[in-house]
């Protein structure tokens, strides 16, 4: 890892015993979260994904929380676990963004979720995985978004 992850992680651990109101611990558990899995704590970093969960349901973020599960899945994938990514990812945190109708989280987590599938591999995974790609690159070159390049680039490498 690059960086002063360890000591970001420890700012946001003090910040945490001081942060009273559930819109700070939310933003201290999601920087946590991130920097945590940067340093290469993937315990650290599951644990406040879901506390940042807990906090954000007691406080009806139901963003909030979508985010916080895409970054379990994110985490379930780095430790190879694919199935339990995929599974939070399709049960946990894609519906809430459609619901949400949060456009670039959507693409985000879509695309997201067809990685996964390209590296489980499973039979039917990598046409999914294509259409999902096709559609989260449809959308990121319609907002205009740099998201848009990257989703490209990963259709390239995979022959879409």
């Amino acid at each position: 890892t690059v960086g002063p992850f360890r000591a970001w992680a420890g700012v946001c651990e003090r910040g945490l015993t001081a942060a009273a109101s559930d819109g700070n611990r939310s933003s201290l558990l999601w920087v946590l979260s991130n920097v945590a899995m940067s340093a290469g704590d993937l315990s650290r970093a599951e644990i406040s994904a879901r506390e940042k969960v807990t906090v954000d349901l007691r406080a009806g973020d139901e963003r909030g929380r979508a985010l916080a599960m895409g970054k379990i899945a994110d985490i379930y994938q780095s430790r190879g676990d694919l199935d339990e990514a995929l599974r939070i990812r399709e049960t946990e945190s894609i519906p809430f963004l459609k619901k949400l109708n949060d456009k670039r989280g959507l693409l985000v987590s879509e695309a997201k979720l067809a990685i996964t599938l390209l590296r489980r591999n499973n039979s039917g995974d990598r046409a999914r995985a294509i259409g999902l790609l096709r559609a989260a690159h449809a959308s990121a070159d319609e907002m205009g978004i740099p998201e848009a390049g990257q989703i490209a680039r990963i259709l390239q490498q995979v022959g879409g």
